[in-house]
């Protein structure tokens, strides 16, 4: 009893201010419907301005204040210049955005503050007995304040004029507009709340968890667990909920491992999600550019089909050209199957799917858990490891018939976040933290070394042409043209007779395939795996690798973002310590400047200039006719 009474008064405490940090966070997405990743950061950044701020004063009360004044206007002016350009494109943009802003503050923050852990002391030294135990008056105060704020911003929505604007604008934009609502004022506004609510939660937590660079990063994956359980964009249930989750994770930490108790709260989660969104169809993801159509698309298709033959003609010789290339180039190819992967899906079925790399890892881990088994048949490792990856693509299939479109994004990127967390939680499968060797020599790899020749290369070469052929005539069949019909407009194609879950289901499932090939071949090519291929970073790097290529352009553009994207990282890994923020700022080039991906940008510089040709050989051709009078 003693102990549970302590762990309620804690989560209490945590719940408390990670209801802060939701309710912004629900905020912003009630209102512009974009999820920012860069919520964690401003809640990093809360805790350092009130460390300074109190170095300076000596006013705690002063450096709330500045916390919360600061972090929400320059918080709040930032994403509305970033985000307000990208309004009514692709979805996946202020995704991305948000993305590159977040690595750009945590790298600019190591860089000011180093790594160094600061410690705030806490105004209130007193300490009252809870079960024999002297606890802090302070962490009441932080109960207190933070049901204080959350009554507050409840009020203000419900009552003042500017919170019944962000509730119409959330409702109903261009309605709103018509009624006269200055609806730019209102983003900026509601911004600045959710920049200035992650601050202050920052600041009032900086006294118990102390301040350091990626504090941020432990308290966002909890907040976005909190607006969906909540409710997408509802502000006073993402309270509700951060307190709920607060208390679970604090009293089950003394039966269970905190780990334990988080992939518990994430499958719960996700069945609410699902059984809340029954019966809604998932809704088609904006494309940041439409491919050309008519006769222009004829000659792209030519110029793409030619410009994939030469790049494979030039993966052919590069051995011969250079040495020690054929190591890096075949796992440019492998994340590039990745890649295709998630444009079958994000780009082709118009679905935004942000677990596309957990079945990739899944894959992976099954390769190194039978060798470890003493399992080395490379047909039947290969068997075997697509047929795991394919039963978590039957979980993503299920959820593009039960969840609308931003809520299938989330059931997604909750579903990776579980998977993330599953080798902490089974260490002696998995091999926990220390991942796992694939075993067996070189008998997994059909006797061929992927660190010796070139043999293991041209394997991967004709793997990856195998998978990209499929893929060609997937798209190029009836069921790619339905499927493709599909994802532009579901509604319509349902009307037309067309099984919209079926068809949804198959191209999930051939995703899947290609992503557990790709998994499978990382395996033996890198002979260790490790928890970060289940988790969320793989998976947003094979979207990057889709978005910045081209996701449209399904065979071409992901295998040219992984090489561009890979390249890039490497490259900056060797060179320098600043990658975090230098893949940042090419994230906001690409969102900024190249919003279709490279091909993308091909496709406008070809197609005027074929309209122009086209045009041209039509003025001739009139002009060469005899004239009759």
């Amino acid at each position: 009893m003693h102990d549970i009474v302590l762990q309620l008064l804690n989560g209490l405490v945590v719940g408390s201010s990670l209801a802060l940090v939701a309710s912004g966070l629900a905020l912003v997405f009630g209102v512009l419907d974009i999820v920012n990743f860069a919520q964690g950061e401003l809640f990093m950044l809360g805790g350092y301005v009130l460390f300074f701020t109190l170095q300076a004063t000596g006013n705690f009360g002063l450096g709330l204040l500045a916390a919360a004044v600061l972090v929400g206007l320059l918080g709040g002016a930032v994403l509305y210049g970033m985000v307000w350009p990208l309004l009514g494109r692709s979805q996946a943009l202020p995704l991305l955005a948000t993305l590159g802003l977040s690595l750009i503050i945590q790298q600019e923050a190591t860089n000011t503050f180093n790594s160094t852990t600061r410690r705030v002391p806490a105004p209130i030294d007193l300490r009252i007995p809870v079960e024999n135990v002297d606890y802090p008056v302070y962490n009441l105060a932080i109960v207190a304040i933070s049901a204080a704020l959350l009554a507050a911003g409840y009020l203000f929505l419900k009552y003042t004029r500017y919170g019944i604007w962000l509730r119409a604008v959330a409702e109903n934009r261009p309605m709103a507009a018509a009624l006269g609502v200055p609806v730019p004022r209102v983003y900026f506004l509601a911004f600045a709340l959710s920049s200035g609510l992650a601050g202050l939660a920052g600041a009032l937590l900086a006294p118990v968890v102390s301040v350091y660079t990626t504090v941020g990063s432990d308290v966002i994956l909890n907040a976005f667990i909190v607006v969906v359980a909540g409710g997408m964009g509802n502000f006073r249930g993402a309270a509700m909920v951060a307190l709920l989750l607060g208390e679970v994770e604090a009293v089950g930490s003394i039966w269970f491992r905190p780990v334990e108790v988080q992939v518990f709260a994430l499958f719960l989660v996700i069945a609410i999600l699902v059984y809340r969104s029954r019966g809604k169809p998932a809704a088609a993801f904006r494309a940041a550019a439409s491919s050309p159509r008519g006769a222009s698309t004829l000659v792209t298709r030519a110029t793409y089909a030619l410009l994939t033959v030469g790049l494979l003609g030039l993966a052919l010789v590069l051995p011969l050209v250079s040495e020690n290339v054929s190591q890096r180039v075949a796992i440019y190819l492998i994340y590039g199957l990745l890649g295709v992967s998630v444009a079958l899906i994000t780009g082709f079925g118009r679905l935004f799917n942000i677990g596309v790399g957990a079945m990739f890892g899944l894959s992976a881990y099954t390769v190194a858990f039978l060798t470890n088994h003493d399992v080395t048949n490379p047909l039947l490792l290969l068997s075997a490891s697509v047929a795991m990856a394919l039963v978590m693509a039957v979980l993503f299939g299920v959820y593009t018939n039960v969840a609308s479109g931003i809520e299938y994004m989330m059931l997604t990127f909750l579903t990776t976040l579980a998977m993330g967390t599953l080798p902490s939680v089974a260490p002696q499968i998995t091999g926990g933290d220390n991942g796992l060797q694939v075993k067996g020599g070189l008998v997994p790899s059909f006797g061929l070394n992927p660190l010796v020749g070139d043999q293991f290369y041209y394997f991967v070469i004709a793997i990856v042409l195998v998978c990209l052929l499929a893929c060609w005539y997937v798209l190029s069949s009836q069921f790619g043209r339905v499927a493709r019909a599909i994802g532009r407009n579901p509604a319509r194609a349902a009307a037309m007779g067309y099984a919209v879950s079926q068809h949804r289901m198959l191209l999930t499932l051939f995703s899947g395939l290609i992503a557990a090939v790709a998994g499978w071949l990382y395996a033996l090519d890198n002979s260790f795996v490790s928890q970060d291929l289940l988790g969320l970073t793989n998976s947003l790097n094979g979207l990057l690798y889709a978005l910045v290529g081209g996701a449209e352009h399904v065979v071409l553009g992901p295998l040219l973002g992984a090489a561009g994207f890979r390249t890039l990282t490497d490259s900056l890994g060797r060179l320098t310590s600043q990658s975090a923020l230098y893949i940042g700022l090419a994230l906001l080039i690409v969102v900024y400047l190249m919003p279709s991906g490279i091909l993308g940008v091909l496709d406008a510089a070809i197609t005027p200039r074929f309209v122009w040709l086209q045009r041209a050989i039509v003025r001739a051709d009139v002009a060469g006719r005899p004239k009759y009078r």
